[in-house]
């Protein structure tokens, strides 16, 4: 099923405006209500755009995709039928006093999106399972932010029954918008508060370790587990721990950064299930110039949530050899950098059963 629509023209008036959009200017989206601005009548005729009028609110009640900025602008994207191609216009509606409010509209190019989702936007709601459904077509020779891939043309098949083509394109596109830097997520703890190993908690129709992995692969090009043993009942590939009698995290970061073939390593625990992409996204987009950058909300730091450099695996060595556990003491001798996320509920990570409960 398609949801490219026929531009229905209606003229640019006063009239129209207020049958279009009502008295309060709010309508209804997939992610809730949005308010119009208020200078964007005046906008449409001061930049002659008065047929970009018709394809506001069809694009914002019935989007074929949305995405989100790492600015944290919402974008709104609908394909309309023009006469020989289709017509992709977007609306773009940003978060004020917890209202999402619509700041521009107008026609875009298919790169244009492509450029942002490369860039790390990330997708908050699509009309259908892959965008190469919803009359989009990109066609790129290469990517623009340091990705060692190309991406080969994509093109919407023409045969609504050629599912093979539209499988490949947006298999493409997935892994292209993957990102470069491997992840490993944190599994070898001993969950002496939870009194249970927390990994095999219920949480989404399977376990807590299963859940993360998963999702984690759908963002990170490689997603590693680190643990003692391999305990799991689901594919998945292991960095060992290598150190039978000790459980810490500077045990497991060294046993990562010594199998890491890559500058940086993404790091999480497993109990952070809450973690949105955006914020993935920011904490390596802002790690650049540091040899660790992690996650801070309102009201602790979180050593584990972030960015570490694999050059740190000689410092990482001798705290071991020196008997100091302490990543805390890791941070504060090399060159760190507190990225503050102004969202608490993210990092609600599960050390007891109360946590859990709050969880689920």
């Amino acid at each position: 099923m398609q949801n490219i629509s026929k531009v229905i023209q209606k003229e640019l008036n006063t009239k129209n405006w207020l049958e279009e959009f009502g008295e309060n200017q709010t309508l209804l989206t997939p992610i809730g209500e949005v308010k119009i601005g208020n200078n964007q009548y005046e906008k449409l005729l001061a930049k002659n755009r008065v047929d970009d009028f018709s394809m506001i609110k069809p694009t914002l009640k019935y989007p074929t995709i949305i995405i989100q900025n790492i600015t944290d602008e919402f974008i709104f994207i609908k394909a309309f039928k023009g006469r020989t191609k289709n017509i992709i216009f977007n609306s773009i509606a940003i978060n004020k006093f917890d209202l999402n409010i619509v700041i521009s509209s107008f026609k875009t190019r298919e790169n244009s999106i492509l450029n942002k989702l490369i860039s790390g936007a990330n997708i908050v709601w699509t009309f259908v399972d892959n965008i190469f459904e919803a009359g989009i077509n990109f066609s790129r020779q290469t990517t623009t932010t340091g990705h060692d891939k190309s991406l080969m043309s994509y093109s919407l098949s023409k045969s609504p029954t050629d599912t093979d083509i539209i499988s490949q394109n947006i298999l493409k596109l997935q892994e292209l918008i993957k990102l470069d830097i491997p992840c490993v997520i944190l599994a070898g703890g001993k969950s002496s508060r939870m009194g249970s190993d927390k990994c095999f908690l219920s949480f989404k129709d399977t376990t807590l370790i299963e859940y993360q992995y998963k999702r984690l692969k759908k963002i990170f090009s490689q997603v590693y587990i680190s643990a003692k043993t391999n305990k799991f009942d689901f594919d998945c590939d292991i960095i060992y721990d290598k150190s039978d009698d000790i459980s810490s995290p500077m045990v497991a970061l060294k046993s990562i950064l010594e199998s890491i073939n890559n500058p940086k390593v993404f790091i999480l625990t497993v109990d952070i299930p809450l973690l949105t992409t955006n914020t993935i996204k920011k904490l390596i987009q802002n790690s650049s110039n540091y040899d660790i950058t992690i996650a801070k909300d309102n009201y602790k730091t979180h050593n584990l949530c972030g960015v570490y450099s694999t050059t740190l695996l000689d410092k990482v060595q001798q705290y071991l050899l020196d008997d100091n556990h302490k990543i805390n003491h890791l941070l504060k001798s090399s060159n760190y950098y507190e990225l503050y996320i102004n969202n608490d509920d993210e990092f609600l990570n599960i050390n007891t059963k109360d946590d859990y409960s709050l969880l689920v």
